[in-house]
C-alpha cells in the first residue's frame, strides 16, 4: 500500500469480504468488511492493502461539484459506515443503479440518492464516535483485549480512555468487555 490523495471525494464500498486501509498521518488501519462504506474527502491521504482474491470492493469517484452543498464535511477527511447499516446499503444501490440507467430525471435522482447516502453516513458516524463503539470494535478484531491494547486502538492514553468509557457507560473497562462478550455469546 501507498499513500496518495485525490482531487475527489471517493465512496469505497465492500460488496465482499475486506477492505483494509491506512490513514495519514498515523497510519491507523482501518478495516471495511461486508458491506461497510467509506467516505474519502478530497486531500485525505490513505493507503489501501492489497486485497485478496474473494474481495469485491467498488469505488466510485464523486467530482466536488456534484456532492450536495447543504452538507458541510469538509472538515472530516474519512467518514465510515458500521457494516449493518441497512439504509446505506439501500441508498447505494440506488445510486449506482441509477448511475447506470438512462432514464427520465436520472442526474436529478443521482445528487438525491447521493445526499440520502451522506446524510446517514453523517448520522452513522456520529453515532460510531462514541467510546463505547469504539470499544465494541476493538473487542470485534481482536483475540487478545486489554486496556493498553484498546487504549492504542483509539488513540488516548490508558488512564484518559478509561475514564471516557467509565463516563459514557457508568463500567470500567473489564465490565464493558464483559458485558459485550456476553451480548456476543446470547447472539451466538
Amino acid at each position: 500500500p501507498y499513500f496518495h490523495t485525490h482531487s475527489f471525494y471517493e465512496l469505497i464500498y465492500v460488496v465482499k469480504g475486506k477492505c483494509v486501509q491506512f490513514v495519514y498521518p498515523c497510519g491507523k488501519k482501518t478495516v471495511l468488511k461486508e458491506k461497510g462504506v467509506c467516505l474519502l474527502s478530497p486531500g485525505a491521504a490513505h493507503a489501501i492493502a492489497k486485497c485478496g482474491e474473494k474481495d469485491i470492493i467498488l469505488k466510485l469517484v464523486i467530482p466536488c461539484e456534484l456532492f450536495p452543498k447543504t452538507l458541510k464535511i469538509a472538515d472530516v477527511e474519512i467518514l465510515t459506515f458500521k457494516d449493518d447499516s441497512e439504509k446505506a446499503g439501500f441508498y447505494l444501490r440506488n445510486l449506482i443503479q441509477e448511475t447506470t440507467l438512462k432514464r427520465d430525471y436520472d442526474n436529478l435522482a443521482v445528487e438525491n440518492w447521493l445526499c440520502l447516502l451522506l446524510i446517514e453516513l453523517l448520522r452513522e458516524s456520529k453515532r460510531e464516535n462514541t467510546v463505547s463503539e469504539k470499544l465494541f470494535n476493538y473487542v470485534a478484531d481482536n483475540n487478545q483485549i486489554s486496556l493498553k491494547g484498546f487504549a492504542s486502538f483509539v488513540g488516548y492514553s490508558q488512564g484518559y480512555a478509561a475514564r471516557l468509557l467509565k463516563r459514557e457507560t457508568g463500567k470500567n473497562f473489564t465490565e464493558n468487555v464483559i458485558s459485550l462478550r456476553l451480548k456476543k455469546a446470547e447472539k451466538l
